[in-house]
């Protein structure tokens, strides 16, 4: 009896690795399509920044999954050469779906093998693990690089926009300081700074000629009396 269980147990039905997993992934499109075109219909047209994974399939030409869609439907007349997913479209919600239901028929089909043959199974992992860090690896690369190069546009559209304001204004600013500076100096009194001629600043003949004063005749005397002890 315990040879039969074991037996029973390393063998892999067709119900477990086919009609449940497809069974699980129609509840869970059924549940992606109930939330986002009913519940949460109206929220998502009022928010078109909310990201979901058809807005994000549909707008990145980069993903692999666009451009093997846009191929196909291409070939086979669905789309025109030069149209673009739009995620708001019955079109574009019909080819991404029937693309999910693609992909997991591809992903479901050699479970067997990979059931069967520990190695393969090994292998299939180790895959998965390499493609989760590459994809990773792009998204913070391609994603928050973007996110830095445009705000850095920002600043410097700003400070372009600040300094064209300074230029276009720096002239009519100095010539509105330039008035003023010419009204304050015409306001000024010319008479208070006249040359006195007089004979008190005189040596008597009115010539404007310069008297030595006290003070200066004691300095002379001063620096007369250093350079004599200095010999």
């Amino acid at each position: 009896d315990t040879s039969r269980v074991r037996i029973a147990s390393t063998i892999l039905s067709t119900h477990s690795w086919l009609l449940s997993p497809t069974l699980m992934y129609v509840m869970w499109q059924f549940t992606y399509l109930l939330k986002t075109e009913v519940v949460s219909r109206s929220y998502l047209e009022q928010n078109v920044d909310v990201e979901t994974s058809l807005r994000w399939l549909a707008r990145d030409s980069k993903n692999f999954t666009n451009k093997l869609a846009k191929k196909v439907c291409t070939r086979i007349g669905v789309m025109d050469q030069k149209e673009k997913f739009d995620s708001t479209s019955l079109k574009t919600k019909f080819i991404f779906v029937a693309f999910n239901f693609f992909y997991f028929a591809i992903c479901i089909l050699p479970t067997t093998s990979l059931f069967s043959y520990k190695y393969v199974h090994l292998a299939v992992l180790l895959f998965a693990m390499f493609c989760s860090v590459w994809q990773g690896a792009n998204y913070y690369i391609e994603v928050f690089s973007e996110r830095y190069s445009s705000s850095l546009e920002q600043k410097a559209k700003q400070l372009q926009e600040q300094y064209l304001f300074i230029d276009e204004n720096l002239d009519s600013l100095m010539e509105d300081k330039w008035a003023e500076i010419q009204s304050d100096v015409s306001d000024l009194d010319t008479n208070e700074f006249e040359y006195d001629t007089s004979d008190e600043y005189t040596d008597g003949d009115g010539d404007g000629g310069y008297t030595p004063s006290a003070r200066d005749e004691r300095d002379s005397s001063q620096r007369q009396f250093v350079d004599d002890n200095e010999y």
